[in-house]
């Protein structure tokens, strides 16, 4: 992931989305995510916390975000710790078998 450790915006701006594999691992390395708020974009970013969500289909959205992150510069960097941390600790491989794990004894149970 080192091109991903490289960037300073990872963008997706997808009009229909599932949870992008790519936007975890982008956050997992500090990568400020701006991305449309569809699918499970918008369950894992919480705008302006971790990442900046826009509009599907709103260029001039876009656009105002990347300007804001241009003039902020380092004054973001506790964005890129919280999505970080954010992936760390709700999608890790531990945390993801747990839920699942979870998830089958309730299936059993019921």
């Amino acid at each position: 992931m080192p091109v991903l450790q490289s960037l300073d915006v990872f963008t997706l701006t997808s009009l229909h989305e599932g949870l992008p594999m790519s936007l975890l691992e982008a956050m997992s390395v500090g990568t400020i995510p701006v991305c449309t708020a569809v699918g499970g974009m918008k369950e894992v970013i919480s705008h302006g916390e971790d990442g900046f969500l826009v509009a599907p289909a709103a260029a001039g959205e876009l656009a105002e975000t990347f300007a804001y992150i241009n003039s902020e510069g380092m004054k973001l960097n506790p964005v890129r710790v919280r999505a970080r941390e954010k992936i760390k600790q709700e999608f890790s491989v531990g945390q993801n078998c747990q839920k699942l794990f979870s998830l089958y004894v309730e299936s059993c149970q019921a």
